[in-house]
């Protein structure tokens, strides 16, 4: 287990997984995990994705779950967060990148994130800046510039790995 406590359980929890096209553009997914111990819901997930072409992309996500840090003990500690993303061309070669994950259960965003891309035909900029909390009371702030040379590599922190997680 996370917690690093043996696992005593008899059974295994009941997982589902569900997706597919809805729409010519849109997709949704499903997933949802429940204890058959305790006969309680662990967690599950419900996405639905806008993805009219490539490099235009809106997307939302709510989940819900029960934290693992409390794991054997009768009181547990739940996640419910709703999260909103997007991608999409605002001029010839550039595009923006927005993200917003927010906790209904503490009523306050957990992440910001604002990026911008200019991509020519041999040579991309991207710029991100994130803010998301690191405490109970504490916030932290990133910025991520490169410089990508096509078939060269890149200059700079690379910041599409948090892109993609974004999006």
């Amino acid at each position: 287990t996370l917690t690093g406590l043996p696992d005593e359980r008899k059974r295994s929890d009941f997982l589902a997984s569900v997706g597919g096209q809805i729409f010519r553009h849109t997709t949704l997914q499903a997933t949802y995990q429940y204890n058959t111990e305790l006969r309680k819901t662990e967690r599950y997930a419900i996405d639905l994705r806008y993805q009219p072409a490539a490099g235009k992309t809106l997307s939302a996500r709510y989940r819900y779950g029960r934290n693992e840090l409390f794991f054997n003990t009768q009181t547990r500690d739940t996640l419910r967060q709703l999260d909103i993303a997007a991608q999409w061309p605002v001029a010839r070669n550039w595009y923006v990148v927005a993200r917003e994950n927010y906790s209904l259960r503490d009523k306050r965003s957990l992440e910001h994130l604002l990026g911008v891309e200019y991509h020519a035909d041999c040579w991309a900029i991207r710029a991100v800046g994130q803010r998301y909390v690191s405490g109970v009371n504490q916030s932290s702030n990133g910025v991520f510039l490169q410089l990508e040379l096509n078939e060269l590599g890149g200059l700079g922190s690379n910041p599409l790995e948090t892109l993609r997680l974004a999006i």
